[in-house]
């Protein structure tokens, strides 16, 4: 297995002008294309799996996070967590940093846009740029090969800057998610993710 890895850190949009590009970048119809369902069945509510019916905090601190990987638009889901700089974000190393479908050529990801509480196309916060990408070094080793040795690392966090209104994110949401390292494994677990069906 890898050595200990070291805290990976990537400076992505870093100016006002990179900001700006960004948002620019992530149109409606750029939004809409990632957010049409993949079937026409309505999702199922199970033991697995069920669509959030509460309200609360979950509304406005998980957000679908928006990037170009390789050339390809995609997205994933990220949390806001409680930090001293009220701006970041918990979510998969694998949409910070990821290798091609064939375990090569290792990029981190562009486009990095962060929605909170997005739902339907809508922003209801506003849109906040990812500007610092933070990782364990391990996962920049990743070869989508040995899921035993990586899958374990799989975890990222992203800095991100104030919305069009120059708020914090967690100004916006008005609340963060606590978070823990290193609890006990057997504890009930809540995960909340946006999905494709």
């Amino acid at each position: 297995s890898p050595a200990k890895g070291k805290a990976a850190v990537h400076q992505a949009a870093t100016t006002a002008q990179d900001e700006q590009r960004v948002r620019a970048y992530w149109t409606p119809e750029r939004i809409a294309a990632l957010s049409a369902p993949l079937s026409k069945n309505p999702p199922l509510d199970r033991a697995d799996g069920a669509r959030w019916k509460g309200d609360g905090a979950v509304t406005t601190t998980v957000g679908r996070l928006f990037f170009t990987d390789h050339g390809e638009d995609a997205s994933c889901t990220a949390t806001l967590v409680k930090s001293a700089n009220h701006s970041t974000l918990a979510t998969a190393a694998h949409c910070l940093n990821n290798t091609d479908l064939l375990g090569d050529h290792d990029e981190w990801q562009s486009n990095l846009l962060f929605v909170p509480g997005f739902r339907d196309g809508r922003a209801p916060l506003g849109r906040f740029v990812v500007r610092q990408a933070v990782l364990n070094s391990i996962w920049l080793e990743n070869d989508q090969m040995d899921s035993r040795t990586y899958d374990a690392h799989d975890q990222g966090f992203a800095v991100v800057g104030r919305n069009e209104r120059g708020k914090t994110v967690e100004e916006a949401a008005g609340a963060a998610q606590d978070i823990a390292f290193d609890a006990p494994g057997n504890r009930a677990a809540y995960a909340v993710s946006y999905t494709h069906l």
